[in-house]
């Protein structure tokens, strides 16, 4: 069973676009989702496979867009998530 990190990040809305198309740029890496257009933030769910690469990915960004990581809904940074749609969150 595959399983995928969910992360959120707060960026400038006028940035979201464009981290939409850097992200989906690289094919199944990640897959980007807008959870509140007005504040800015997106969450990210990564394949645990691409986690690392998604860290570079997003620390190479902050020298172009602001972006930081941040714990979102209930306080925690990092989320897990089954691939076959039943979502099983836990605290990391």
């Amino acid at each position: 069973m595959l399983t995928f990190t969910k992360r959120y990040y707060r960026v400038n809305r006028s940035d979201i676009a464009y981290l939409r198309f850097i992200i989906e740029s690289y094919d199944g890496l990640a897959s980007l989702s807008t959870v509140d257009n007005i504040n800015g933030i997106v969450s990210m769910s990564v394949p645990g496979c691409f986690v690392e690469e998604v860290d570079q990915l997003v620390q190479a960004l902050k020298s172009e867009i602001t972006i930081s990581e941040i714990a979102f809904p209930d306080g925690s940074v990092d989320q897990r998530e089954r691939h076959d749609g039943q979502e099983q969150i836990k605290n990391a």
